[in-house]
């Protein structure tokens, strides 16, 4: 029986790449690590975030499993030009030393803003806009907060004054300790 369990572990630590036995000190993660943001015409926000949870100076060590962003037309413009296109998030990994790829967001983790007919809102100008805003904000942390396998972390440090209440005012309704 340790023989086996000994070359069980040997087959386990070389398929991992990982020195024999340490896989067994691993521990299991606790939770599926999500972040949200809400957005405006400043990609900075999110990238300055991500610098924060991900780099070793501010000693938070939180790496997330999905990050997602809700904003306007004018904002997804913005975050597409600079993160995608320019290469602003390639430059942000190699910042931190990680693997290309390793900050789990693409430009399907952009999350748009729609009005009651279901189109994408250019910019939250109108009371109508800011209630279907509201709405989507408060079904997706409520749909996320539900699943108690799942830690969400948020920001409200983007967007219009009214997109960073409204992500606040979603975080007290819906919101857990972890």
């Amino acid at each position: 029986v340790v023989f086996q369990s000994y070359v069980i572990n040997c087959v386990i630590s070389y398929r991992l790449k990982i020195p024999i036995h340490t896989h067994l000190l691993m521990k299991k993660k606790e939770y599926n690590e999500i972040f949200l943001a809400v957005i405006g015409i400043t990609p900075q926000v999110l990238t300055e975030c991500i610098y924060y949870f991900y780099s070793d100076y501010y000693k938070q060590n939180r790496k997330f499993d999905r990050i997602k962003v809700f904003t306007t037309l004018k904002g997804q413009k913005q975050l597409t030009d600079r993160l995608f296109t320019d290469g602003q998030l390639k430059n942000l990994e190699k910042a931190l030393a990680l693997k290309a790829g390793d900050i789990p967001f693409t430009e399907n983790d952009i999350m748009l803003f729609t009005d009651q007919n279901g189109e994408p809102i250019n910019d939250i100008r109108t009371t109508e806009d800011n209630e279907e805003s509201l709405r989507i904000l408060h079904d997706e942390l409520k749909r996320w907060t539900s699943d108690n396998t799942t830690r969400v972390t948020a920001t409200v440090a983007g967007g219009r004054k009214t997109m960073s209440t409204q992500m606040a005012l979603a975080f007290q309704l819906y919101a857990r300790d972890h």
